[in-house]
């Protein structure tokens, strides 16, 4: 009958069970490792121990006597020749003078190496822009390969010679945007429009001249004409929406309210002379409502002259005042 193996995990050889130690843990009832090479570990083991005594004593008798042992060139020197250190048992680096200004020269040939690298691409850049007829102040876009001045390059962060992206502004946007051609030629109708004074309604699609659009800051003219805002403006939605918007900024700003209130009622004090009759006036206001009531059209009192104005200001009196319409007081 044949006895039973197992496979050592250190040397990985086939060996018989009678050849490892034993192992309650284990199945077997063996450990993993056979035994020569338990003996071959622990002999290992107290060897490095024994160095690093070793080692722990020969820097004991060194640091007594005023001496120390550079990791580097492995040379026995006195403690002045190491710098001051405060981390370490010696109060000294573990490396030496010479050896940290050997190593410090080696840094600084490098540093040395690359930037003369560096200042060789710079004259490898600039050789290849003047062969290619670059000017200065402009720039190839590396996708197009159109060459255009800087102003149409984005600026970045990264250490480049310009400061400027090597994709111009146009080809960014199309990689962003994948309906930009579209966009510009949109953009071409339009102007072709406006050149000839038309312009086209976004929302009844109509093209109709530029006056019967309002004016805009932002643009030449508003996007909508003015029939479509103003379909827009009285439907009951919108009417409902621009009721609950005041409410709110009114309740929001109760103070800023206050205070043109005040102001437009000191203003009407100021500009009510002595002699104005006061029956007049309020005889004025009673027609205004009257005339509401009867039109359904909303009415206001409105001074001829305004109270408030930089150039002159109009009194309160029956002479200057008119009524109108609210639309008619709006549009002046």
């Amino acid at each position: 009958m044949c006895e039973a193996t197992k496979i050592c995990n250190i040397c990985h050889k086939t060996k018989n069970l009678s050849e490892f130690y034993n192992n309650k843990n284990k199945k077997d009832g063996k450990r993993q490792e056979c035994i020569q090479c338990t003996k071959d570990y622990t002999a290992m083991k107290t060897d490095i121990q024994k160095n690093s005594e070793s080692a722990r004593l020969d820097r004991y008798i060194l640091n007594t006597k005023g001496l120390k042992r550079c990791s580097s060139c492995k040379q026995v020197k006195s403690l002045t020749d190491y710098h001051r250190d405060s981390t370490t048992s010696s109060g000294r680096g573990s490396l030496c003078k010479s050896c940290i200004s050997s190593r410090n020269k080696l840094l600084t040939k490098s540093k040395q190496q690359e930037k003369e690298e560096r200042r060789l691409k710079r004259l490898e850049q600039r050789n290849i822009a003047a062969e290619n007829k670059i000017a200065l102040g402009e720039k190839r876009c590396s996708k197009c390969g159109e060459i255009k001045p800087l102003e149409q390059f984005y600026s970045t962060k990264k250490r480049v010679l310009d400061g400027r992206q090597s994709e111009c502004k146009e080809c960014v946007t199309r990689s962003r945007n994948p309906n930009y051609d579209k966009y510009l030629e949109s953009k071409a109708e339009r102007d072709k429009l406006y050149a000839s004074g038309l312009k086209q309604c976004c929302t009844c699609k109509q093209v109709k001249p530029v006056e019967d659009f309002y004016k805009c800051l932002s643009r030449f003219a508003q996007s909508q004409c003015k029939a479509c805002s103003l379909t827009r403006n009285q439907s009951p939605e919108a009417k409902q929406y621009f009721v609950q918007y005041s409410s709110l900024h009114r309740q929001k700003n109760k103070s800023l309210y206050a205070y043109w209130s005040m102001k437009r009622h000191t203003q009407k004090l100021r500009a009510t002379v002595g002699w104005a009759s006061s029956d007049k006036i309020k005889f004025i206001y009673a027609e205004c409502a009257n005339m509401t009531e009867t039109t359904g059209v909303k009415h206001e009192v409105d001074h001829i002259v305004p109270l408030q104005s930089p150039l002159v200001c109009g009194l309160h009196c029956s002479d200057k005042l008119q009524i109108l319409t609210k639309s008619e007081n709006l549009k002046k």
